[in-house]
């Protein structure tokens, strides 16, 4: 057996259900697979519970979702299906000013956030409102901005991710549902 070179931490991805986990492997570089030896983990592996869950919390599986999604905004003054874009680069979602004020959102007049974005950094007032995605209803708290010279009226950003899985290679895998789950 020919001497192995010095070892390199790479990673791998591993699906586990509907998750993808990226886990550190120690690698050889130029070492076929029949050449590596075989090392046993130390300890087994743990995976993960969603936020404030225990084992015996039941787990919704994660929707997957694509770059563009028909979400539902609910209101006092009716519900309105629209397409949203799912923007994983925003910490937060956003809202068309026009969009916000037709379904009679109020702007938190005290609560402004600050936003650094392509035009600049801005300070924007907010809105808190629900919304229904790929079955699940989602309460959050966005910025107003003028989107009417934009492909969609609001974008969804990774503040109100959590527990979907983005394929950016898709649109429109789910439709806002009817059977709706709270978070």
């Amino acid at each position: 057996m020919r001497a192995l070179p010095k070892r390199t931490t790479i990673g791998m991805s591993v699906v586990f259900g509907m998750a993808v986990f990226v886990l550190p492997v120690l690698g050889f570089p130029g070492v076929t697979a029949t050449e590596m030896p075989v090392v046993m983990p130390e300890r087994e592996i743990e995976m993960p519970l969603a936020a404030g869950a225990t084992a015996a919390t039941p787990q919704v599986a994660p929707a997957v979702i694509g770059a563009r999604e028909s979400i539902r905004l609910l209101s006092d003054r009716g519900n309105r299906e629209i397409v949203a874009r799912i923007d994983t680069g925003a910490s937060g979602s956003s809202i068309d000013k026009d969009l916000a004020r037709s379904l009679g959102l109020v702007p938190q007049r005290s609560e402004t956030r600050t936003v650094r974005n392509a035009m600049g950094v801005r300070e924007r007032q907010v809105v808190k409102f629900k919304y229904v995605m790929g079955g699940r209803e989602i309460s959050t708290t966005a910025t107003i901005a003028d989107r009417s010279k934009l492909s969609t009226p609001m974008i969804i950003g990774r503040a109100d991710l959590t527990g979907f899985l983005i394929d950016p290679s898709q649109e429109f895998l789910t439709t806002p549902g009817t059977d709706i789950h709270s978070r």
